[in-house]
């Protein structure tokens, strides 16, 4: 319902339909009580003036001016309304209880998440002060124009702008971080992900998502322990083949000066190696960065007949002579032996509020689909594994498995289990098969990997290193690409000139000449403080 639809409801309202009414308040009801517990800290209380601004609405109704947007009309007055009742109670250091922060949380993830949980981004959003919370709340959860925010918050556009720059910075800082960051490529979500694709153009960094279904957090390696954790987590050999790449080009394993992560440990083993797949199943390049080397990475992978998923338009191919861009991509495309039948939809685990679609094989389906599956074992219920037989070259290996292992583990002991096995390796009938549809369309760069120096090499240092993993699974078959690159640059300890650029954040110290303790410190971070040309 866009501000044309809510005009339409009005002038309805105006004309005799509470109907219309009781619309508007149905749509703004949570994010208003929201906006205004931002000030008050109380959900009693903040419900209370809720409830007053509606009443003001009503019974005023002729103040409203069509050239505005009733949604900010509405926040304004959820403003002045909040702020009179701080102004009466005259009581700033109110402590907010537990109460009060376990109720902002249920509100947070009632307005940005629904249904779906992720404490992390609360927490994250919760960190911010309190004028970052409200222009993010204003400017991306409501979608408000600037014009309509610096009126409600009673700043200027440019304040409303620099705060939102200064939010969306520390949101990002924040989200690598704490690894919120691995999702697809559509941006429908309307807040946490808007806020990603938004402030991630200008760096290098794409995070989007595709109705929040199409995520997975992507490992670098395959040793990783992951059975214990409660998302979905994806691992493919593309990024390890562009590592292993580097490796080669510098002629060491990577070792950073500041001291290696785990994962750049497990990197520098080459787990996985390009002779542990076929030659028409990937590619590898590596020059110096220039837009020639798209157009040549572009034409090798027509000519391979493999397809690219976005990744080389992500890439920063400006040229550079400091610079050298590795790229890898790993593709399979499978088919089964015999299609399998679509199955009723229903629910995954312990979610009984999202329904999905399953294909395999039931009780009365065609014994031919018994072709398409050999049995590597059934110890029990929660303990079995199957693999999927495909017209081409590929198996997939499905495993049911409680433990806490890691993929190399749980691999290895699939083959163990596999080799001991002695009942039958055949379905027969009467035997069932369920298995979900799967879709997945991810992208990320690996910031932990950049800007660290590398030992014994000339400041050479990694500047992106992104991978993406586009996979499908369905009743016909499926389909794998997985992309990466790894840009290396070399910073010059040499310049033929200097450059002092203070157009981005720098510092100010004033003092007397002879002294040595300055009398004045600037830091000077964004254009509040600036003089705006107005010619």
């Amino acid at each position: 319902m866009n501000d044309d639809e809510d005009k339409i409801l009005y002038r309805n309202f105006l004309n005799g339909s509470n109907e219309s009414f009781e619309a508007i308040v149905k749509k703004y009801k949570d994010n208003l009580i929201y906006f205004i517990f931002k000030y008050v800290n109380n959900l009693d209380i903040a419900e209370e003036i809720f409830q007053d601004v509606i009443m003001y609405v009503f019974e005023k109704k002729e103040l409203y001016n069509f050239d505005y947007s009733l949604k900010s009309y509405l926040f304004m007055i959820a403003k002045s309304r909040s702020l009179n009742y701080i102004k009466h109670i005259k009581n700033e250091n109110d402590i907010v209880s537990e109460e009060n922060l376990y109720e902002e949380e249920n509100l947070i993830e009632n307005i940005i998440c629904g249904n779906e949980r992720n404490e992390k981004i609360h927490l994250i959003i919760n960190e911010l002060n309190e004028e970052h919370k409200m222009v993010v709340y204003l400017c991306i959860i409501e979608g408000m124009s600037y014009e309509e925010v610096s009126k409600i918050m009673g700043k200027s556009i440019s304040q409303i702008k620099n705060l939102l720059h200064r939010a969306r910075t520390r949101l990002r800082k924040k989200l690598i971080q704490e690894k919120v960051v691995e999702i697809g490529k559509n941006n429908k979500i309307k807040f946490i992900i808007s806020i990603l694709v938004i402030i991630s153009i200008t760096t290098g960094i794409i995070y989007a998502l595709t109705n929040n279904k199409k995520q997975a957090s992507l490992t670098l390696i395959i040793t990783k322990q992951i059975s214990n954790v409660d998302f979905n987590v994806l691992w493919t050999g593309s990024f390890q083949l562009a590592w292993n790449e580097l490796k080669d080009q510098i002629g060491q394993d990577i070792i950073f000066e500041e001291g290696n992560l785990e994962i750049v440990e497990e990197l520098n083993k080459e787990n996985f190696s390009k002779e542990m797949i076929s030659d028409n199943s990937y590619y590898i390049k590596s020059d110096e960065t220039t837009l020639n080397l798209k157009k040549e990475i572009e034409k090798d992978l027509k000519r391979k007949k493999l397809l690219k998923e976005g990744l080389l338009d992500v890439i920063d191919f400006s040229e550079d002579l400091n610079s050298y861009t590795i790229y890898a991509i790993l593709q399979k495309e499978f088919e089964f032996q015999y299609q399998f039948d679509r199955l009723p939809d229903g629910y995954f685990g312990d979610n009984n509020e999202i329904i999905v679609k399953y294909f395999g094989i039931t009780s009365d389906s065609d014994s031919k689909l018994f072709e398409n599956v050999e049995i590597l074992f059934f110890n029990n219920k929660k303990d079995f594994a199957i693999k999927l037989l495909t017209k081409n070259n590929e198996e997939l290996i499905l495993v049911k498995d409680d433990g806490n292992n890691s993929f190399d583990e749980l691999y290895q002991l699939v083959l163990e289990k596999s080799k001991s096995y002695n009942k039958r390796t055949k379905m027969e009938k009467g035997d069932t098969l369920t298995i979900p549809f799967i879709e997945i369309d991810t992208i990320i760069n690996y910031d932990e990997l950049c800007g660290k120096v590398i030992k014994e090499t000339e400041n050479k240092y990694i500047k992106n290193a992104f991978q993406n993993v586009v996979f499908y699974l369905n009743e016909k078959g499926g389909k794998l690409t997985s992309e990466a690159s790894i840009t290396q640059i070399t910073q010059s300890e040499y310049l033929d000139s200097l450059e002092f650029d203070y157009s981005s954040q720098f510092y100010i110290f004033m003092k007397e000449k002879e002294k040595e303790v300055p009398y004045m410190a600037l830091k000077v971070d964004n254009t509040d403080i600036l003089v705006e040309n107005t010619k």
